[in-house]
């Protein structure tokens, strides 16, 4: 499998993030418990030869986005919203002879209560970790954790529609946000580090899922989309290419549009501290092997 149909696969998932040795994938999705009463957040470790899941919280919305951010296989947070429509957050804990996730949900961070179809994104940007989401009165908010404590930290200046996907991405010491505006096109806003003001710009191309790289061979940022099930890249000159699209045998993998695709590296430079991951809004329903059951601790 080639790096545009693995992001393909990583722009259907709820959430996302690659392991450290770049050989799997951890890949999130929204699944009905076998009693048919609540819906938990499945983490799907996925190789080439061995797919692996467990349970990281239950009593999740039936739909969303839950953000992923990994600094190592062994240190690793999830951030999502429960059926209150409250953020909580996962951990991953290797410190006994069963590793397994357990609630994380630390001091402050219930504050952000979010509107019931808003999705969420996430970022590392300095010392602090940035968790923006849709609230009740669907504007776009942030509130932000360090040294396990959370605060609000107000609301962007933009305007969104109800469930619009959104992604945050930092490059050297900016901080630039992207998002749907309520034209269903792709927006930005950009913020430098000591600053309070945000600065924006529309990249004109209609979209529903995404993630946004920063390719540092040309200097440019580039969007890649995926919508009707083809993924196309966007760079912020306007090039655009179709990369690859699903397989009609509703397996849910990709195949390359055209030869060319196979050579195309793709780039990404999340942010600070090495955090990989991708953030994407649309999570989804699914049934899949069984699965290892994590208790709490």
């Amino acid at each position: 499998m080639n790096e545009a149909q693995k992001l393909a696969m990583r722009l259907s998932a709820a959430g996302d993030a690659a392991s450290t040795d770049g050989k799997g994938l951890y890949l999130l999705r929204i699944e009905e418990d076998e009693d048919g009463s609540v819906y938990d957040l499945i983490e799907r470790r996925w190789t080439e030869f061995d797919i692996t899941d467990s349970i990281v919280a239950s009593g999740m919305r039936k739909a969303g986005s839950a953000p992923y951010l990994l600094d190592s296989d062994d240190q690793r947070i999830i951030f999502y919203a429960d059926d209150a429509n409250e953020l909580k957050a996962s951990t991953y804990d290797t410190d006994g002879q069963d590793p397994q996730w357990s609630d994380a949900s630390a001091e402050g961070l219930s504050a952000a209560v979010m509107h019931e179809k808003g999705l969420l994104s996430a970022c590392i940007a300095g010392d602090a970790t940035l968790v923006f989401f849709q609230n009740p009165t669907g504007n776009i908010a942030c509130i932000q954790g360090a040294d396990g404590k959370w605060s609000l930290a107000g609301e962007l200046p933009i305007q969104v529609p109800e469930g619009a996907p959104h992604y945050p991405l930092v490059v050297g010491t900016r901080l630039y946000f992207f998002y749907v505006g309520t034209d269903h096109n792709l927006h930005g806003v950009t913020r430098d580090a000591g600053s309070t003001a945000w600065n924006g710009n529309t990249l004109g191309k209609p979209v529903s899922r995404f993630v946004v790289a920063y390719d540092q061979d040309n200097e440019l940022l580039v969007a890649y989309v995926l919508a009707g099930g083809v993924l196309t890249s966007i760079d912020e000159k306007g090039n655009r290419q179709d990369l690859v699209r699903e397989k009609p045998d509703g397996s849910g993998e990709f195949e390359a549009i055209t030869t060319a695709e196979r050579a195309i590296h793709l780039h990404f430079h999340g942010n600070n501290n090495h955090f990989d991951h991708f953030v994407i809004g649309g999570g989804v329903v699914g049934h899949g092997r069984s699965r290892h059951r994590h208790r709490r601790w």
